[in-house]
């Protein structure tokens, strides 16, 4: 299921057109509040903190992160939000059902983790290969972004792709280190009993893989 940004003013869901704007950051979390692009040219206020909008925005300084992340990685750049007043465009899904945050954590791109402190960038969204930013993380083997995932955005680590794979039989599966399988087996009650399409579960791949009796025991203690 589709994660939206829903622009609070006309309620309308935010478009690869309609750009999701950043009108107020919340120091607390660093999340950001939103508006469309549309509603934004009709006054800058932040309507859910009641204030206005601490930044300027023009629409070429839009950012487009979705490309970047798709077929620019390769290429330096700055990461930061605020570095010449630049602004990412993470509504934008396409022809895939892949979001930036997908394409950053399917090819390892670091800027991932800044995507992530937006607040909004759709960590749960699902491609047209039933697949999450987690489950291509955890795939792909980037491990710091997995730990970005998990300790920043609640990603469901039980979310089930077209292989019937979890996070956890992809980590076990591709023999990740020890606190990466325990950091996904104590996230959110995390499903050790999904059978995937070789009718394998997280505990078959983890014995197979050779992994620690204490692995092993902690796999079959939530079982």
């Amino acid at each position: 299921m589709s994660e939206e940004i829903t622009c609070p003013v006309c309620l309308q869901i935010c478009s690869d057109s309609n750009y999701a704007v950043p009108v107020h950051k919340v120091e607390e979390t660093g999340y950001f509040h939103y508006k469309c692009w549309d509603c934004y040219l009709g006054d800058q206020f932040c309507y859910i903190c009641n204030s206005e909008s601490e930044f300027e925005i023009k629409k070429e300084n839009f950012l487009d992160i979705y490309k970047y992340c798709k077929e620019d990685y390769h290429k330096s750049i700055d990461p930061s939000l605020k570095t010449h007043n630049k602004f990412y465009n993470i509504c934008k899904v396409d022809e895939e059902g892949k979001t930036a945050l997908i394409y950053a954590c399917e090819n390892g791109v670091i800027i991932a983790s800044e995507l992530l402190k937006t607040g909004n960038s759709r960590p749960n969204h699902v491609d047209n290969n039933l697949k999450t930013a987690l489950i291509y993380a955890c795939e792909k083997k980037f491990t710091d972004i997995i730990t970005e995932l998990l300790n920043t955005n609640n990603s469901n680590p039980n979310h089930v792709d077209n292989n019937n794979k979890t996070a956890l039989i992809y980590a076990i599966e591709n023999n990740f280190p020890k606190d990466i399988i325990i950091k996904l087996l104590n996230t959110n009650e995390s499903n050790p009993n999904q059978v995937d399409n070789n009718n394998k579960t997280a505990l078959i791949y983890a014995i197979e893989n050779n992994f620690s009796k204490d692995i092993i025991e902690l796999i079959q203690s939530k079982i």
